[in-house]
């Protein structure tokens, strides 16, 4: 009788144990479809990390973000490079070193002289910015990869 017990404990702990967990990989890019070197700077509670910022040649695609999340989702990977909660202050853009544009998720009291509001799709915070694909690799795992690309315009509106 103990070894139809131990028996069915077993098959329960197996059928039970043997449910996949549901997870997306997600990766975030920033290319440079300009003809401008450009600096990425982001501001966090207004310092600097300089392991954020990103610099961009001409032609320059760079992977900022990867990692995996707990559940199939349609992330914004790009969050992450630019903080979460109450840090996130804003995004300095900068041009061939001399010409820049601030990306703002809340209007300061003090703005900068050319900026993005957090509604234009051309802000770096606002998730309609981006080019998302997603990717069902399998019922339990998919791959997002999100993109945001410097256009010759952003050049333009920070002149």
């Amino acid at each position: 009788m103990k070894q139809i017990s131990f028996l069915s404990y077993i098959s329960i702990f197996m059928l039970t144990g043997c449910t996949k967990d549901k997870s997306t990989n997600y990766y975030s890019y920033f290319e440079n479809k300009t003809n401008h070197k450009i600096v990425v700077t982001p501001y966090l509670s207004g310092i600097i990390y300089p392991q954020n910022i990103t610099r961009l040649n001409p032609g320059d695609k760079v992977l900022r973000t990867q990692g995996t999340v707990d559940g199939l989702t349609k992330i914004t990977p790009i969050s992450e490079y630019v903080g979460n909660g109450n840090e996130r202050d804003s995004i300095l853009v900068t041009f061939d070193d001399s010409i820049s544009i601030t990306h703002y998720i809340t209007l300061p009291v003090a703005v900068a002289r050319k900026y993005y509001l957090y509604s234009s799709n051309r802000n770096l915070w606002n998730r309609n910015s981006l080019n998302i694909n997603v990717t069902i690799l399998s019922k339990f795992k998919w791959k997002t990869e999100a993109l945001y690309q410097f256009v010759e315009q952003d050049y333009l509106d920070a002149k």
